[in-house]
Parts: C-alpha cells; structure tokens; sequence
C-alpha cells in the first residue's frame, strides 16, 4: 500500500472515530436508578468501578457533604462510562460508590484513579461511629505526600465489617475531568504495578536509546536534522511521561505548580521542535517556500503563546495548546502530500510516521471512550505508536542522506562538465569502503551506548529502591512500623493547618504503658518488644484510617486525631484504647498485662503549634498516673497554672 493511502485509511479511521466518541457522549447518562452495590467477595483481586458509581457535577463548587448525605432527594445519577473524558468542566464533581465485604475479616483495599492530570481529590469514607473521614491527593500536593507512591493518585480503603460502606469523591480540576476507577487487593495492585512498570520502562528504555544513538549521529555526522530530530523525541518523551505522571513521581515531585503547568508548555515545546524538525527533514525552504513560511509563521505564533502563558488561565492555555497542536498537524499533512507526488522520499517516510502516531492516539481516544475493548496493544497504543514513528523517522533520516548522496551525483557531472572527470571504479570503491567503516565504527559505537543504557538503568533502579527504603526509615520506627517523631510532627503541622482552614479540632493523645520498665526487667527485651509491638497494632485498629499513630519511645506512643467536632469524640477514642490494651496480651507463650496512662491535648483550645500540644499531653499523662494510672486526662486549668 502506497504511503498516501495508508494515511488516508488513517484519517478515514479518525473520523469514525470522532463520530463514535460524539455518539458515545450523547449517551452519556441516561438511566435513573441508582448504581448497585460492589460485592466484594473472597478471593476478590480487582474491579473496575464501571456501573457501580453515581456522580453530581458542582458547577459552583458550593456543596459540601453533609448537604449531600442529608438532601431529601437524591440528585446523584449513574455514570454510563467512568474511562469517558468529560472534557473541560466547570467547578467540581462528586462520586459515589457502595462497597460491601461478603466475609467477616477486615480487608484492606487500594482505590487507584487511572488519570494523573487531577488537580484535587477528596475521599470522604465512613466510619465505625457513622462519621466521615476525609484524604487529600491530587497534583495540587506535593507527591510525597500521597498515601501510596504511585504515579496515578490513590487512597486506601478499609472494609472492616460486612455492612455496606457509601465513599464519597469530590474532584475538582482546571484540566479535563476522566476518573477512571479501579479497586484492588494488595497483592494483584503490586503485581499489575510492576508489569505495568516494566512496558514503561521498556519503553523510555528504547527512546533514550535512539536519542543517544541519533545524538551521537548528528555530531559524528554534523547532521542538522538529526539534531533538531533529537530535541523533539526528547521534549516528546517528557510530555508522554508528565501524562504517564512519571514526571510528576520522579522530576519534581516537590512542585505541584510545574506539575500543573508542565502540560501546556510541554505541548508548545513539542510542536516547536516538531515543525522545526519537518522543515528541515522535508527541505521545505527549498522545495516549497509557501510552506516553510507557513511553518515559521506558526513557530512564531507558539512562542508567543508560550510567552503568555504566565498571564493566562490554565484552561486557557490547554485550549490554546490543542488548537495549535491541531494547526501544526494540519500543516504536516499539507507538507507531506504536497511533496509525496514530486518523488520526495523522505516525505512519504513523513507521512507513514505521521499516520502511526495518529493511529496510536486514536486508539488511545476510543479506549477512553469506551468503543474498543481494552487490551496490551489497546492500552498501549499510544506509546507503541510514538516509538514505532520514531524508529520509523531514525530510518527516514538515513535515507534522506542517501537520497540527498545520489540526487548530488546526478547533478555534480553535468554542472562540472570537462572541469571534472568523471570518477575512476577505483575511486567508487574506495568511497563504498570508506562508507563501509564508518558504518562500523558507528555501529560499534551504538552498541557500546546501548550497554552504558542499560548498565545505567540498572544501577538508577538499585538507587531508587535504596532511596525509597532510606526514606520510610527515616520517618517510620525501626521497631513497630509506626511515624517516628519526624512524620509525626509533619502529621501533626498538616492536622493543624487543615484544622484552622475547617474550623475544627485536633487532638494529641500521648500514651504511656503502665509498668512497662517491669514488665521490660523481669520477663526481657525481647518480651517487650513483642509487647511494643502487639501495642502498636491495636492502637492502629482502634483509629481511623486517616489518624496518624506514632512512637515517640520506649512505651511512649502518640495519636494525632484530625478534624474533631468536639472533645468527646477523643474522650471516645481514649476509652477505646483503654478497652483494648487492658485485656491480656500472648507474647512468646507469656501472657503480659498492662495498661494505659493516655493525656489529651486539643487545637486550638491548648496551644497552636506541634511543641506545644505534645508538651501538654505529656503533662496530662502525668496526671492520669496520678490519678491511678490505666486512665485519661485533658490537659486542664491546673495543668495551665502549673505551667504558667
């Protein structure tokens, strides 16, 4: 098939497309009923949302959850395709969801929302006591502090009893609203994590390998388009990998502002780099001067629209982005159909790597739409495409020299005439093994690349895995697990400024083990850490999901308590924690008893910062001692004049 009707049948594939995706938005929602409720049964590995989720756009931004739970009417309505984008919407949307657990075990679940672009994502989920509990993610927040350090945003979920358990979502981004939704068990998330890992390594792996390959071409060859083909492979991989949201994890992920803006700057890079690679690799200066006009009118256009991005909105600069990507595809095609029937090689080379790429990302559109099925090749199909029409451009590259060599042959005789006879078969022969070994040298060079990429992909894994274990010890206690005194402080900073912005409270409950030195002196260390440690996992089961629970040291343990309505309710979580560590604890066949001494301090009402708070829980730990330990105590006004 010749190039200009593969890309032709391309188009044509486009447009159904198109069609089918307008068809599919027409039927967006169209049922009344309420989405059932998600079983989730033993053995149970993962499940797509699809059916089960109900949504409330929020144009304004203006509803809050309790507004919702307590409507008399319900103005949820079920969402046909949870995959389909939503396009650029106003204010925010709210979710709905029902899970019910048919097994009487506690089961721990990772929801995972499949599209990184999400500015804000708030999950409000249900506890034992009927209220909510509400986490942040999202690319507004800093990246380390995401409950799960994955590239796509994500929560826990704890399903505790076999009662039916409503989450609420509220989304709210200035991109395009997708919330594709998947809920996994443990095991099968990791498993499909590290496969998934694996093609995208896979797959950055080839594209720096043609970038150092065509970089090391184009200064061994001095080859202009080679060089500018290198800067747009580059900038396009970024772009691939901000929409991956591997950026996001590895780049910088300590700035939520460039995670935000990437996107758009990205795009205006990639089409920069882009045209001015066509223009150069389609000689279209000297070949069809009303296009390369065109094309520098254009390149001009986007570095204006990149100047004034600072002064827009986002959601302008996205459409400003797409509108010009659509511009510059457009002058593509033109260039390429205008040089295909004057037997310009290197453009129908342009065209079927141009055809690839459009194939990729159709694919990818009507995945998300929901008009093919999902597979390996669907789910890839971008990436796929993009290194299929790079290879395929590395390839047009080479070829162009050689249709540029042969072209330079024809000509030189005529134009030399008697000046400059014409070339002996020595001399040919000499030329074809001067080719011949800087072909090898190149190719010799490009395999030793290729083990340095390697060796070095290896060796940036090992330092990741060694930087991530690094990390959780330098926040997490070597014994129990828990927040060391680091994370707790951090904990404890992020409750309090969420607290002045809700006009809630936080509680600091300091927990100290009664006659632990004792029980430490005549039973053993080892007996003790077994006892520290069984402590720390009834402390975990007796909080929320969204609490932090820490040790400070030896029996000290602290419990952050966020977005409290009253005192009573940490009145009732220290009542528990007493419940739970009185009764007898098996350790090594030794059955250990013991205590708790638990002093409360409250934002705002004892102090406003960490140091404080945590000084005057001490204080009223003491006094539960006092009192006659396995006991609690709010930090009180005698406790104020003591300080005083």
């Amino acid at each position: 098939m010749r190039p200009t009707r593969f890309f032709c049948t391309a188009l044509l594939f486009a447009l159904i497309f198109a069609a089918l995706s307008a068809r599919n938005a027409a039927v967006g929602a169209a049922l009344d009923s309420p989405s059932p409720v998600l079983e989730v049964k033993t053995g149970f590995e993962h499940e797509s949302l699809q059916g089960y989720v109900d949504f409330l756009p929020d144009p304004a931004a203006q509803f809050s959850l309790a507004e919702l739970i307590s409507a008399p009417v319900d103005r949820f309505s079920p969402v046909a395709d949870i995959g389909r984008s939503h396009g650029l919407v106003e204010g925010a949307y709210w979710l709905r969801f029902t899970l019910r657990q048919n097994g009487p075990e506690a089961r721990d679940l990772f929801l995972e929302i499949a599209y990184p672009d999400l500015d804000a994502i708030e999950l409000y989920a249900p506890a034992p006591d009927g209220t909510y509990g509400s986490k942040q993610t999202g690319d507004r927040l800093p990246f380390n502090l995401r409950e799960v350090q994955y590239q796509n945003p994500g929560f826990r979920i704890k399903l505790a009893d076999t009662a039916p358990k409503t989450f609420y979502l509220r989304i709210e981004t200035r991109g395009a609203m997708a919330f594709p939704m998947t809920l996994w068990a443990p095991q099968p998330f990791v498993d499909a994590t590290f496969s998934k890992r694996t093609v995208l390594g896979a797959f950055y792996g080839v594209i720096l390998a043609i970038i150092l390959y065509n970089l090391v071409r184009a200064v061994w060859l001095r080859d202009k388009p080679t060089f500018y083909y290198v800067l747009h492979i580059a900038t396009l991989a970024l772009l691939l990998s901000n929409a991956d949201g591997l950026a996001f994890q590895y780049l910088w992920p300590g700035s939520p502002l460039l995670a935000n803006w990437s996107q758009p700057v990205l795009m205006l890079l990639a089409l920069l780099t882009a045209t001015q690679f066509t223009r150069i690799f389609l000689d279209t200066a000297g070949r069809a001067r009303w296009l390369d006009r065109a094309m520098l009118a254009l390149m001009a256009t986007t570095l204006s629209a990149l100047a004034a991005l600072p002064f827009v909105d986002y959601r302008q600069a996205l459409a400003l982005s797409a509108l010009l990507t659509l511009v510059h595809l457009v002058c593509y095609l033109a260039a390429g159909f205008w040089l295909v029937p004057r037997k310009y090689l290197p453009a129908r080379i342009f065209l079927a790597a141009l055809a690839i790429e459009i194939i990729g990302g159709g694919l990818t559109a009507m995945r998300i739409a929901g008009i093919v099925p999902e597979s390996f090749w669907i789910v890839h199909s971008l990436h796929i495409g993009a290194v299929s029409a790079m290879m395929l451009l590395s390839v047009g590259l080479a070829a162009r020299i050689s249709f540029l060599k042969r072209q330079r042959e024809l000509v030189e005789p005529r134009s030399a005439g008697s000046l400059a006879p014409a070339l002996t078969r020595e001399s040919e022969q000499d030329i074809e093994a001067l080719v011949q070994k800087r072909t090898l040298q190149l190719t010799e060079a490009n395999n030793a690349l290729r083990m340095q990429v390697e060796e070095r992909m290896r060796t940036e894994r090992m330092l990741r895995e060694r930087e991530q274990r690094m990390r959780y010890l330098a926040h997490h206690d070597a014994l129990t697990g828990l927040a060391n005194r680091i994370l707790l402080d951090d904990r404890l900073q992020i409750a309090i400024a969420r607290a002045r912005r809700n006009s809630s409270l936080v509680a600091a409950l300091l927990i100290d083990l009664d006659h632990f030195k004792q029980i430490n002196d005549t039973l053993g260390h080892d007996i003790g850490d077994g006892l520290l440690t069984e402590v720390a996992e009834r402390l975990r089961a007796a909080t929320r999901a969204g609490d932090t629970v820490a040790r400070l040291s030896g029996d000290e343990f602290v419990i952050i308590l966020a977005d409290l309505k009253s005192a009573a309710d940490a009145a009732q979580v220290a009542e528990k924690i007493i419940d739970i560590l009185t009764l007898p604890i098996i350790v090594a066949g030794k059955t250990v008893q013991t205590s708790p001494s638990i002093g409360i301090s409250l934002f705002p009402t004892n102090g406003s910062d960490t140091k404080t708070l945590l000084k005057r829980a001490d204080i009223a730990m003491y006094r539960a001692k006092r009192m006659g330990r396995n006991a609690f105590c709010f930090f009180g006004e005698q406790d104020f004049e003591r300080t005083a």
